[in-house]
Protein backbone atom coordinates (compact mmCIF):
# COMPACT_ATOMS: atom_id res chain seq x y z
CA UNK A 1 0.00 0.00 0.00
CA UNK A 2 1.39 3.08 -0.98
CA UNK A 3 1.43 6.99 0.64
CA UNK A 4 0.48 10.06 -0.74
CA UNK A 5 3.65 11.84 -0.20
CA UNK A 6 1.37 15.21 0.97
CA UNK A 7 -1.38 13.59 3.20
CA UNK A 8 0.29 10.37 4.43
CA UNK A 9 -3.06 8.49 4.26
CA UNK A 10 -3.36 5.45 1.62
CA UNK A 11 -6.35 7.07 0.34
CA UNK A 12 -8.64 9.96 -0.38
CA UNK A 13 -11.43 8.51 2.04
CA UNK A 14 -8.89 7.71 4.51
CA UNK A 15 -7.36 11.27 4.71
CA UNK A 16 -11.09 12.92 5.11
CA UNK A 17 -12.60 10.25 7.61
CA UNK A 18 -9.49 11.36 9.32
CA UNK A 19 -9.99 15.28 9.06
CA UNK A 20 -14.05 14.74 9.88
CA UNK A 21 -12.77 12.77 13.50
CA UNK A 22 -10.99 15.50 14.35
CA UNK A 23 -13.93 18.23 13.68
CA UNK A 24 -16.46 15.72 15.32
CA UNK A 25 -15.66 14.29 18.03
CA UNK A 26 -19.17 12.94 18.37
CA UNK A 27 -18.66 11.11 14.74
CA UNK A 28 -15.19 10.20 16.09
CA UNK A 29 -16.72 7.92 18.90
CA UNK A 30 -19.56 6.57 16.45
CA UNK A 31 -17.16 5.12 14.35
CA UNK A 32 -15.22 3.40 17.04
CA UNK A 33 -18.35 2.14 17.93
CA UNK A 34 -19.11 0.78 14.95
CA UNK A 35 -16.39 -0.60 14.30
CA UNK A 36 -16.27 -2.39 17.58
CA UNK A 37 -19.69 -3.75 16.71
CA UNK A 38 -18.27 -4.91 13.47
CA UNK A 39 -15.09 -6.51 15.25
CA UNK A 40 -17.47 -8.49 17.54
CA UNK A 41 -20.06 -9.56 15.18
CA UNK A 42 -23.58 -7.82 16.07
CA UNK A 43 -25.54 -10.15 18.43
CA UNK A 44 -28.69 -9.08 19.46
CA UNK A 45 -31.59 -10.90 21.46
CA UNK A 46 -34.94 -9.68 21.78
CA UNK A 47 -36.30 -11.45 25.31
CA UNK A 48 -39.76 -10.90 26.89
CA UNK A 49 -40.44 -12.31 30.32
CA UNK A 50 -43.62 -12.34 32.95
CA UNK A 51 -42.53 -10.47 36.11
CA UNK A 52 -43.43 -12.27 39.40
CA UNK A 53 -42.39 -9.30 41.56
CA UNK A 54 -41.85 -5.29 40.75
CA UNK A 55 -39.68 -4.11 37.94
CA UNK A 56 -37.14 -2.53 40.09
CA UNK A 57 -36.51 -5.94 41.97
CA UNK A 58 -36.09 -7.39 38.74
CA UNK A 59 -33.51 -4.21 37.99
CA UNK A 60 -32.01 -4.81 41.30
CA UNK A 61 -31.11 -8.74 40.75
CA UNK A 62 -30.04 -8.27 37.41
CA UNK A 63 -27.21 -5.37 39.21
CA UNK A 64 -26.64 -7.89 41.91
CA UNK A 65 -25.63 -10.55 39.22
CA UNK A 66 -23.13 -8.20 37.64
CA UNK A 67 -20.62 -10.65 37.79
CA UNK A 68 -22.58 -13.55 35.61
CA UNK A 69 -23.40 -10.67 33.21
CA UNK A 70 -19.71 -10.12 32.59
CA UNK A 71 -18.95 -13.64 31.98
CA UNK A 72 -21.39 -14.11 29.68
CA UNK A 73 -20.93 -11.26 27.31
CA UNK A 74 -24.06 -9.29 28.51
CA UNK A 75 -25.07 -5.97 27.79
CA UNK A 76 -28.62 -4.81 27.76
CA UNK A 77 -29.28 -2.39 25.28
CA UNK A 78 -32.82 -2.05 26.88
CA UNK A 79 -35.17 -3.32 29.15
CA UNK A 80 -38.52 -1.87 30.42
CA UNK A 81 -41.90 -3.42 31.22
CA UNK A 82 -44.91 -3.14 28.82
CA UNK A 83 -47.06 0.20 28.93
CA UNK A 84 -50.01 -1.47 29.44
CA UNK A 85 -49.24 -4.50 31.73
CA UNK A 86 -46.14 -3.93 33.97
CA UNK A 87 -46.13 -7.70 34.44
CA UNK A 88 -44.29 -7.92 30.81
CA UNK A 89 -40.81 -6.85 30.50
CA UNK A 90 -39.36 -6.65 27.30
CA UNK A 91 -35.26 -6.63 26.69
CA UNK A 92 -33.33 -6.51 23.68
CA UNK A 93 -29.50 -8.01 24.95
CA UNK A 94 -26.28 -7.73 22.87
CA UNK A 95 -24.16 -10.98 24.06
CA UNK A 96 -20.78 -11.45 22.42
CA UNK A 97 -21.19 -14.74 20.72
CA UNK A 98 -23.90 -17.59 20.55
CA UNK A 99 -21.69 -19.40 23.13
CA UNK A 100 -21.79 -16.84 25.84
CA UNK A 101 -25.90 -17.10 24.98
CA UNK A 102 -25.74 -20.69 25.64
CA UNK A 103 -23.76 -20.49 28.87
CA UNK A 104 -26.28 -17.88 30.06
CA UNK A 105 -29.22 -19.99 29.59
CA UNK A 106 -27.50 -22.97 31.16
CA UNK A 107 -26.69 -21.46 34.24
CA UNK A 108 -28.32 -23.05 36.93
CA UNK A 109 -27.09 -20.89 39.91
CA UNK A 110 -28.31 -17.61 37.73
CA UNK A 111 -31.32 -19.29 36.51
CA UNK A 112 -32.04 -19.22 40.54
CA UNK A 113 -31.62 -15.57 41.15
CA UNK A 114 -34.26 -14.54 38.27
CA UNK A 115 -36.41 -17.44 39.43
CA UNK A 116 -36.76 -15.53 42.58
CA UNK A 117 -37.84 -12.15 40.26
CA UNK A 118 -39.46 -13.73 37.07
CA UNK A 119 -41.49 -16.58 35.84
CA UNK A 120 -38.34 -18.66 34.10
CA UNK A 121 -40.91 -20.64 32.17
CA UNK A 122 -42.33 -17.72 30.61
CA UNK A 123 -39.47 -16.55 29.16
CA UNK A 124 -38.95 -16.24 25.42
CA UNK A 125 -35.69 -15.08 23.25
CA UNK A 126 -35.13 -14.36 20.23
CA UNK A 127 -31.86 -13.83 17.97
CA UNK A 128 -31.78 -11.19 16.10
CA UNK A 129 -30.35 -10.52 12.57
CA UNK A 130 -26.76 -9.30 12.25
CA UNK A 131 -28.20 -6.72 9.55
CA UNK A 132 -29.66 -4.83 12.64
CA UNK A 133 -29.22 -1.18 13.07
CA UNK A 134 -29.31 0.95 16.48
CA UNK A 135 -28.71 4.25 17.38
CA UNK A 136 -30.52 6.13 14.59
CA UNK A 137 -30.94 8.77 14.03
CA UNK A 138 -28.94 9.83 17.55
CA UNK A 139 -28.13 7.53 20.27
CA UNK A 140 -30.62 8.11 23.16
CA UNK A 141 -29.67 8.10 26.71
CA UNK A 142 -32.34 6.67 29.70
CA UNK A 143 -31.36 7.72 33.37
CA UNK A 144 -31.65 5.58 35.52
Amino acid sequence: MTLNPVTKQSSVYEFYMKEAQKVFPKANKQLKCLKELKRRKLMLVKGKITLIKDFQDWKDMVQDSGDKIKEYGMNFIFAGVQADDPTILHTVIHFESMEHLAKFQSDEELTKRRAEVVDVESGEMTPIADTAFTNFPEPMLIEI
